[in-house]
């Protein structure tokens, strides 16, 4: 006689036939670019629980699923669910086939940066509550200890006395990491509030965008078998040579590169909208200055990906152009200005490098500004 078999998920799941269920018999994946969540699965199955656990799945009450955390990767989710396939064959797999843009990662990104927020600030809340009612109980036994009375321990009193104090202390102590507790969850809750305002930083985007670009372009070279390698032949034998990529691999690459792309172009849209410039060796010349690393530098050269700049131990530096986070010529210096970066520099390596014959590379740069900028007035 057939048995059912009691499965995890809603009361209106339908129930499985032990005479036909197989490993993953039952089981329904369902993968979208919103989430991913697994229904069916048998409860006391510890093949099925384990292999779940094993990839990272969590088992929700309120959705009455298994579910993958939200802040995975798409791509990371692609190769949980293949391998859960692998692991419970029969199972079942709904995808739309859609994928998250940049745009819809970074809301949701700052949706639950929010919903962090509010529950480490109920998280505080409550520590805080606590922490101020274990004080005030401790507070309590202190109060009805008599101050200046001799303790006698060997008498009743003395052995109240004695307790008393142990509860004070101990309701202290607990009163003291609870609020420690709540200080954390409160400065967790004011992070993630920081974040759930959607708030860039420059440099940080740009490096995104440099290291997206970059692998846009491995991609592509590997995808257009531009770049020789090595590789094995339908012969088998290995050759080194230009190979384009074929079967699962070209379709692999194809999708790293629109989702890298889709990337580069938000965040691009990303610092225009905050009104963020770029710089590069068409918008800056030698000469000009630019910030880096909250200090002003005379340019020496502007290259392809970075700015040739003096430094302190009478060589040059290289700053790259994502890390630049402003720019101006030196026309837009008074002289006054001027001066104050001559005397912070001269500061700088007298402190560092003493009175020696120490090159001053970046202080001869800053005295070279201000010659040209009393040569222009003078003209």
């Amino acid at each position: 006689m057939a048995h059912e078999i009691e499965t995890y998920g809603s009361k209106d799941e339908e129930r499985v036939d032990a005479t036909t269920a197989g490993p993953g018999a039952g089981v329904r994946v369902v993968h979208t670019a919103e989430g991913t969540l697994v229904h069916g699965t048998t409860r006391g199955d510890r093949a099925q629980v384990d292999t779940l656990k094993a990839e990272g799945f969590k088992w929700s009450r309120s959705l009455g699923a298994w579910y993958l955390p939200r802040n995975l990767r798409q791509e990371t989710r692609d190769r949980k669910v293949a391998a859960l396939q692998r692991a419970l064959p029969g199972a079942e797999v709904e995808s739309d086939g859609r994928r998250q843009t940049a745009a819809e990662r970074h809301a949701a990104k700052l949706e639950r940066a929010n919903e962090r927020a509010e529950r480490k600030t109920a998280q505080a809340d409550r520590l805080q509550a606590t922490a101020e009612a274990q004080e005030k109980r401790s507070n309590d036994y202190l109060s009805a200890i008599p101050l200046g009375q001799p303790n006698i321990t060997d008498t009743g009193s003395g052995r109240a006395f004695a307790n008393k104090r142990a509860k004070m202390q101990e309701l202290g102590a607990r009163a003291w990491e609870t609020q420690k507790d709540a200080n954390t969850a409160r400065e967790a809750a004011e992070r993630a509030a920081q974040a759930a305002k959607g708030d860039i930083n420059p440099v940080t985007v740009r490096n995104r965008i440099k290291k997206n670009e970059a692998d846009i372009r491995k991609w592509r070279r590997e995808l257009e078998g531009t770049k020789p390698t090595w590789y094995t032949n339908a012969d088998g034998d290995s050759v080194f040579g230009n190979r384009p990529a074929t079967g699962q691999r070209k379709t692999d690459l194809k999708r790293y590169i629109e989702r890298a792309q889709d990337q580069v172009d938000f965040d691009r849209s990303q610092l225009d909208a905050a009104g963020v410039k770029t710089y590069s060796r068409d918008t800056v010349a030698p000469g000009d200055f630019i910030k880096y690393g909250g200090d002003w530098y005379p340019v020496l050269k502007s290259n392809a990906k970075s700015a040739s700049i003096p430094w302190f131990t009478g060589s040059t530096w290289t700053a790259d152009w994502e890390k630049v986070t402003d720019h101006k010529s030196a026309d837009e210096f008074s002289e006054d200005q001027l001066q104050r970066l001559i005397d912070d520099a001269r500061s700088k390596i007298d402190r560092r490098y003493g009175e020696g014959d120490q090159a001053k590379l970046k202080l001869k740069a800053y005295e070279a500004a201000m010659s040209r900028k009393r040569s222009a007035a003078r003209s």
